[in-house]
Order: structure tokens, then sequence, then C-alpha cells
């Protein structure tokens, strides 16, 4: 189940749309101004918004350069324009600002349902190649633990007190460190 959010002055578009989507199992929520709708995407972080280009304090197209504009915050909402508005310049525009789809009114609900489980999709893609980066950096510095701590052992004889300020000075790592040796290593 996603957490999609419409924003669209259109008040029974925006009702029908919300009935059918949370009709799909979705959480949605909706808003009739940009002000509203961005308000809601920094509160309750959608996983998806659908967004009229058009609105009255605003457009579409100001909710995508806010959006751009907070740096990495949003960058995982996906953004799909739904407007009445088919030229080909406008369209190019607001995928060129960063959305990652765009529908014309009037609205087909089958081709919308098709739309939002794409871009769950690409999202879920994104979000998994996301995690392998961070495991691989978490392996990384795992593994610049390990190479420290080890050299830590070489050069300290396994003192602990030498190993604990090589922690703190040295790798500027908070850390106390309690070891026990069952077994004497030769050096």
């Amino acid at each position: 189940m996603a957490k999609i959010l419409i924003i669209d002055d259109d008040r029974t578009l925006c009702h029908d749309m919300l009935n059918v989507i949370a009709g799909w199992g979705h959480d949605v929520l909706s808003a009739e101004t940009a002000r509203d709708g961005f308000k809601t995407i920094e509160d309750w972080r959608p996983d998806v918004v659908l967004c009229d280009l058009n609105l009255p304090d605003g457009s579409g197209m100001g909710i995508m350069r806010l959006i751009n504009s907070v740096n990495t915050e949003f960058f995982n909402v996906m953004v799909l324009f739904i407007s009445s508005e088919p030229a080909a310049r406008i369209v190019t525009e607001a995928l060129n600002l960063g959305a990652d789809d765009y529908l014309i009114k009037p609205v087909n609900y089958d081709v919308l349902k098709a739309r939002i489980h794409g871009l769950l999709r690409k999202q879920e893609k994104y979000e998994v190649g996301l995690n392998a980066v961070s495991n691989e950096k978490a392996v990384l510095d795992g593994a610049k633990f390990a190479a420290s701590f080890s050299l830590c052992f070489l050069l300290t004889g396994l003192a602990s007190i030498s190993m604990i300020y090589w922690f703190k000075v040295v790798l500027g790592i908070n850390l106390f460190v309690d070891v026990h040796f069952s077994d004497v290593l030769p050096f």
C-alpha cells in the first residue's frame, strides 16, 4: 500500500480519484492549492504525487521546483503531472524539470493505475539500488574499521589503553575498547 497525494483544484476530479485510488488499496490525501500540496508533501511524505499544472495559487511546475530545491529530502517522491494541457512543449518542460510521468486529462483510470504502479516499481528499484550502495559503504567502513583495529594490534602489542588512544585521537572515534584475550599471541 502506497501513500498517494492528489493536488488538484477540481474538487469533483479530486473526489473521484481519491475514491478510486483508495479502492486500489492505497492511502490517499488531497490538496486544492500549491501551498497546501507542498505542505502535505513535507508533512506526510507521499510515495507518489498526482499534480495538476494549473492551481489557484501557483503551478505544478512550482511545486516541482520546490521539491527539487530541498536537495535530497524528497528524492524518492514520484511526481505524475495530470493536466488538460497537451502541448508537447509543456509536457517536455515538466519532464525536464523532474516529473516522473505526465498524463493528459480526462483521466482514464486503467491508465492511471498502470502509471502509478509503474512509478511504484521504479521507486522500489531505486530504493533497492540505494540500499545496495549504503550496504557497500557499510562494508567499506567496516573494512576500514577492521584494518585500523588490526593496525592498532600491531602497533600497540595488544595494549588496550593504547587502543583507546588510537581510536579516540588518531581515528576521531569516541570509543572505549574492552579487550579480553584467552590466548597470548607471540609478537
